[in-house]
């Protein structure tokens, strides 16, 4: 008896034990069909998604409507894309396809033009769209200082554009792509993050005009979810005439400060356009330089070292950006050779090297210093040659040299047509000079072409 009970316990359990299996397959089954990897309306997108559909029909039928979405036109996207696929592209696993980069831009640009803060974008739903934006753009970016081989510790730049990121260097340039269509009525000049809105002013319409023109500006500043800070706005006129029409230009109801002299870039730009308050600047900052290297180096006796110091932190102070403002009077070419000579009759005392008072001409040879005028000269030169030959590209100031195509043969074998000029300050224009420069070279047509 006790066996068969025992026989008949064994059967009730192994009958127990397949009764839980097939629950617990079941549930197994249950818990499989419901979790998902990808949910089957997503994976539609590649055919019925808005990348698919909506800007594909955009980019062959409204350039327009594509543009107003992703702030650029197809062209543009497509070299952008072809620019940034290879640093934003994943390569696919077994679990999944990877993101394509096309979409990930598209949704990036998407993100940017809508004004949506970036951390607005977790809280809904699952957190795709953030890490899309983050792995594009580079938000929360950790960053570090290193000088001098001591690294400085570890901090989030939480302002300004990341370093780094893939797209950073022309996310700015992407937002004021579009400032030129709220613009109609006047000019713009876009460097980086600096913009000047000009207009030729002839009356007092053309003051109201260029104030309209202002006000579209703040509008669209505010628009795109930008702030202009009046504070650092200036108005400056540039005139040679006598009788100015003034006019009190403000932004938000706040009048911009109208000034006579204005730094950019590097340049100090006066009303006239006259370059003697720029070389002012430049040698009186040459001057303090310099003075800097004779306190240093009072005791050296290389004439090699003290030309390196010289042509490494002060002659690019007198040379920069000087095929704009290179001078044509006698009193701002003196002003700044002045620097020079300096130099030179202290490196006469310094190594002890005779010469003639106020003559200098043969401490110059030794170290191989021509004149400021000469480099200019040179750099003038080079300037238009590679200007002419691509090297410099520029359109706009390639428009506009003159090339001399003679209707019959003469003696003359100048390469630029130079216009008349009825005062000596526009024959001494930039580009007029250039060309008459290169005209008096005879080597300048050695292989030009």
């Amino acid at each position: 008896m006790n066996r068969i009970r025992k026989k008949n316990n064994v059967i009730r359990i192994k009958q127990l034990l397949r009764q839980l299996c097939d629950i617990a397959l079941d549930d197994l089954e249950v818990l499989l069909e419901k979790r998902i990897w990808t949910r089957p309306w997503i994976l539609k997108r590649k055919e019925r998604g808005s990348s698919a559909l909506l800007l594909e029909e955009l980019r062959c039928e409204d350039i327009g409507g594509f543009k107003s979405i992703l702030r650029m036109s197809p062209d543009i996207f497509d070299i952008l894309l072809s620019c940034v696929a290879p640093k934003i592209q994943r390569m696919n696993t077994i679990m999944r396809e990877a993101i394509p980069a096309k979409l990930k831009l598209e949704i990036t640009l998407d993100f940017l033009s809508s004004g949506i803060n970036y951390r607005k974008l977790s809280p809904h739903g699952d957190r795709t769209l953030s890490r899309i934006v983050n792995s594009v753009v580079g938000v929360n970016r950790l960053q570090w200082v290193k000088l001098f081989g001591i690294k400085s510790n570890i901090f989030s730049s939480t302002s300004g554009v990341p370093q780094g990121g893939h797209l950073s260097p022309i996310l700015f340039l992407l937002f004021v792509n579009s400032v030129r269509n709220a613009l109609p009525l006047c000019k713009l000049l876009c460097f980086a993050d600096d913009m000047k809105l000009f207009m030729e002013i002839n009356s007092a319409a053309d003051c109201e005009n260029l104030q309209s023109s202002l006000d579209c500006f703040v509008s669209w500043c505010l628009k795109i979810g930008l702030k202009v800070n009046a504070s650092k706005c200036r108005v400056m006129t540039f005139t040679r005439s006598r009788s100015t029409i003034l006019f009190d230009y403000n932004i938000s109801g706040l009048t911009i400060e109208r000034v006579d002299n204005l730094i950019d870039l590097g340049f100090k730009l006066s009303s006239t356009l006259s370059p003697s308050p720029h070389i002012a600047m430049i040698t009186s900052r040459a001057f303090k330089v310099l003075g800097f290297i004779m306190r240093l180096s009072k005791d050296f006796k290389l004439s090699k070292s003290l030309k390196s110091l010289y042509c490494a932190l002060v002659r690019p102070i007198l040379e920069y950006g000087s095929v704009v403002w290179d001078p044509y009077t006698v009193s701002d070419i003196n002003q700044l050779e002045r620097v020079q000579l300096r130099f030179l009759r202290f490196c006469c005392f310094v190594l002890g090297i005779p010469h003639l008072a106020h003559d200098y001409t043969n401490i110059a040879n030794i170290l191989g210093l021509p004149t400021l005028a000469e480099r200019r000269r040179t750099l003038n030169l080079k300037f238009i040659r590679g200007l002419i030959t691509n090297h410099i590209d520029s359109p706009c100031l390639l428009s506009k040299i003159n090339f001399k195509v003679p209707s019959h043969i003469s003696r003359s074998h100048v390469t630029f047509l130079i216009p008349t000029a009825n005062t000596n300050y526009l024959q001494n224009e930039p580009l007029r000079r250039i060309m008459s420069l290169a005209n008096e070279d005879p080597s300048f047509d050695d292989n030009l072409f």
